[in-house]
């Protein structure tokens, strides 16, 4: 499968445009719900990341200080430019109105490949990630943060958990997502998304094994451990079925450079 096989695909979030490619394989598969108050606990750190009080992306923290989501929700969908960061808030863990904290942005890297042009092209879907620093941390009791590591190749469960249009004020999640392919750096997924779900996260691992097998494993840890493998960028619909997949950015190639580009901006005086 490669972009030259994508068909009817638009990014996940109301801010972009819809664009067009071709997808084949298989459809989605999977039924998205709502986490109960008790199953929301260990994704605290996933939040809805609030654009100019009008839209919202998904995002992830991955530290006490550095969200993660896609670049393309950094953008005014009109006039193509970058939204002041003042405009942005991070609600961890949001869920009916209530959160487990609320973060201003102070600076922010985008992937040095990505350009908004309104319409997506696949150099584009294939660069469309970012991370933001908050202006204070977030205490990993409050909202713990992701680990960030390599799509594995095995047998590792992958979900989806993310705010979308139809779902803004409570997180919902979406496995066992089946990995249809790789290519140029995205995964295609056989679940689907909706608008608001960019810059969610991939998760690989399963919470009941947390901790286990993780002995030895190195930086990339375990098969338990949840980690952050990859961030949602669009959906799109496979041509033979209509039923829609996702696609999303892997962000283990490219987090020390991100990272590093973080701590080049300069901060607010």
């Amino acid at each position: 499968m490669d972009f030259d096989r994508i068909l009817s695909i638009a990014r996940a979030s109301a801010m972009a445009a819809a664009w067009l490619a071709v997808l084949g394989g298989p459809g989605a598969a999977q039924e998205r719900r709502l986490l109960s108050v008790e199953e929301a606990v260990p994704f605290r750190g996933v939040g809805r990341l609030n654009v100019a009080g009008t839209r919202f992306c998904t995002a992830t923290l991955i530290s006490e200080t550095v969200i993660i989501t896609a670049a393309h929700c950094l953008f005014h969908p009109r006039t193509r430019a970058r939204v002041p960061l003042g405009e942005f808030r991070f609600a961890a863990g949001l869920r009916m109105g209530k959160t487990a904290a609320v973060g201003r942005i102070v600076r922010a890297a985008v992937h040095p490949e990505f350009t908004f042009e309104g319409m997506a092209s696949p150099a584009g879907v294939a660069a469309d990630l970012a991370v933001l620093e908050l202006a204070e941390p977030v205490a990993a009791g409050d909202a713990p943060a992701f680990a960030t590591g390599d799509l594995r190749r095995d047998a590792a469960p992958l979900a989806i958990v993310s705010y979308a249009r139809d779902r803004a004020q409570a997180p919902s999640i979406e496995e066992p997502c089946g990995l249809a392919t790789t290519f140029a750096g995205v995964a295609a997924l056989d679940c689907a998304v909706n608008y608001g779900a960019s810059g969610a996260p991939v998760l690989q691992g399963a919470a009941e094994e947390e901790g286990e097998g993780a002995e030895g494993e190195g930086e990339e840890g375990g098969a338990g451990e949840r980690r952050l493998v990859a961030v949602v960028s669009a959906m799109g619909s496979v041509v033979a079925s209509e039923r829609q997949v996702t696609l999303a950015v892997l962000v283990g190639p490219w987090m020390a450079l991100l990272l590093e580009s973080l701590a080049a901006e300069p901060l607010p005086e």
